[in-house]
């Protein structure tokens, strides 16, 4: 779309503001107006730039980067010192066998003979078939046990963002992966010569960065998709939020694009009606996007608007770091004296080279209109997944910077932790909340299994008290929820 030569800039908000207006400017679009929202990852110059971003375009909608959030998420659940140790010690075996011709032809052979086709990797966890490989020169039970519960207590994280990778993930999708993880952690037990506070630590790690990851917007997509709305909302054996709070969400969101008072008491009461299966909201489908566009406009306007807009955020940046490598492939060694503008050019040639492919592609019968690489996990037809989640054969997972080269490879791994820690103390704490989402207290896990059946709730079933007059007031979030 458009790049700049920031030689000399500092990095800081404002100037990220400044080149974005820029681009919009090249693009065509100068005012944001055929945008919805803005997905960046989560660094303190990123949260800035998206509170200024949101202050010039009111309208918009701004998240954090779903991936790059689960990707911190294992990245603090191995700062376990135990496991750190781990980490160090099986980088230091991989550099071992890749840096000896002798002992590293030897590997190949054997593994040859238990038929791995695979080869050592720095990034250790990024093939569970390393793991194998590691078994073959690592004769400490206790270490192979320790390796074996990272990987087992890190897997459905790694799954989850193989799962959402596609630009058919939805807000939706990421709360449903993370609640499917929730439900697979509090299931996990220690195991044989496998480390107890290393379990409590991942657990309370991921009920921490769930109250993180998972904003009051993320519960709302959650509750709009018309077979999770029961599964989003508390009830007496949940802790998580209550109708009013999604509603108040919503008016939050409603005050924001400047709606009328009129249009937003309408809203209050679709979204009472929607959680009740009242006509025209009965049913439900996989894709939510298709499913609210289906709802009448007449008198639905304002929760059909809403609805479609949140299942049409794509909540993630893969797409933007694909491009990024495309343009790194281009600019190799003996090409890298190119100018900026020709590196434009080139990465509009690229872009739209991909998006004429997609067209081809989707027009084809029977092809899927997605990139799809060895460990994503896109679906041939749009909606959620409601299937539990499928074991990944070859599962993505947290790429620490192990690439030292000859460098010592604990300095390497020490560094590498330097800079997660950096990471997580950018993000801001989440709020206090009770309840433990891998305790099973913030979601009932028994909804999920029905969403994973796709199956729908009716009204007859419904035992939510919901109650409300639907009396006009002034336009104000407090007097419209007393209402």
């Amino acid at each position: 779309m458009a790049l700049n030569d920031l030689t000399g800039e500092r990095g800081n908000a404002l100037k990220c503001l400044e080149i974005t207006v820029e681009s919009l400017r090249l693009m065509g679009d100068p005012n944001a107006k055929n945008f919805i929202a803005l997905t960046t990852d989560n660094p303190t110059t990123m949260q800035s730039f998206r509170r200024l971003f949101q202050d010039k375009f009111f309208w918009i909608l701004t998240f954090a980067c779903f991936l790059h959030s689960l990707n911190t998420l294992v990245g603090e659940i191995c700062t376990y010192p135990l496991i750190k140790k781990i980490i160090a010690n099986a980088n230091w075996t991989v550099t071992f066998f890749n840096s000896s011709h002798y002992w590293g032809g030897q590997l190949q052979a054997e593994a040859k003979r238990l038929l791995i086709t695979r080869g050592l990797k720095k990034n250790l966890l990024s093939s569970i078939n390393n793991l194998y490989i590691i078994q073959i020169v690592i004769h400490t039970p206790k270490f192979w046990s320790l390796l074996t519960q990272l990987t087992r207590i890190t897997k459905p994280i790694v799954d989850a963002i193989g799962n959402c990778e596609s630009r058919q993930a939805t807000l939706a999708d990421c709360m449903l992966e993370l609640i499917r993880c929730a439900r697979t952690m509090s299931k996990m037990r220690v195991e044989e010569n496998e480390d107890q506070g290393f379990l409590k630590h991942a657990k309370e790690t991921f009920d921490r960065r769930f109250k993180m990851i998972s904003t009051p917007i993320h519960w709302l997509a959650l509750f709009l998709h018309p077979l999770c709305r029961k599964l989003a909302v508390s009830n007496g054996a949940a802790l998580g939020p209550s109708l009013d709070s999604i509603i108040e969400t919503a008016l939050k969101i409603a005050k924001q694009w400047r709606w009328s008072a009129a249009k937003a008491m309408q809203l209050k009461a679709d979204l009472k009606a929607y959680s009740q299966c009242k006509s025209p909201f009965s049913g439900g489908q996989r894709d939510a996007r298709e499913w609210w566009k289906d709802v009448p406009k007449e008198n639905h306007e304002s929760i059909r608007l809403l609805g479609v807009v949140l299942a049409s955020v794509v909540p993630h940046a893969a797409d933007v770091e694909q491009l990024f490598s495309d343009l790194g492939g281009i600019q190799t060694p003996p090409r890298n004296n190119m100018t900026v503008e020709t590196m434009e050019k080139t990465g509009k040639i690229r872009s739209r080279l991909n998006y004429e492919h997609y067209l081809k592609v989707k027009q084809e019968a029977g092809s899927t209109v997605h990139r799809q690489h060895n460990h994503m996990h896109t679906q041939a037809t749009p909606g959620i997944n409601i299937n539990l989640v499928k074991d990944l054969e070859n599962p993505i997972t947290w790429i620490p910077p192990l690439d030292g080269g000859a460098d010592d490879e604990g300095d390497v791994v020490d560094k590498a932790f330097q800079e997660l820690n950096k990471t997580i103390e950018d993000e801001a704490p989440a709020v206090p909340t009770p309840g433990s989402i891998t305790g099973g207290e913030l979601v009932d896990f028994t909804k999920l299994d029905r969403v994973d059946r796709g199956e729908a709730v009716t009204a007859e079933e419904d035992n939510m008290d919901v109650t409300g007059d639907g009396r006009a007031g002034t336009w104000s979030i407090e007097e419209l929820m007393g209402s």
